[in-house]
């Protein structure tokens, strides 16, 4: 979920995954394996993703809600 979240804000906030490695002390390498997520992020590379996109470590390790289906009378 990390990765599928960093790479939401990221694109949302119009960052290229080289300004984001740039910020938090990455390479572009590192922040596209994150992304796909290859491998989890340690507790300070996690801590630095929420400081650049001013979220709760809370929102970027757990799923986004999914929109509720409504209910078909048929």
């Amino acid at each position: 979920m990390f990765g599928k979240n960093i790479r939401k804000l990221r694109i949302e906030q119009g960052y290229t995954q080289h300004h984001v490695a740039e910020e938090v002390g990455l390479t572009q390498g590192a922040v596209s394996k994150l992304e796909n997520g290859k491998y989890p992020p340690d507790a300070p590379v996690a801590l630095r993703f929420a400081r650049l996109f001013k979220r709760s470590l809370e929102e970027l390790l757990t799923p986004s809600p999914k929109p509720e289906q409504g209910i078909s009378d048929s």
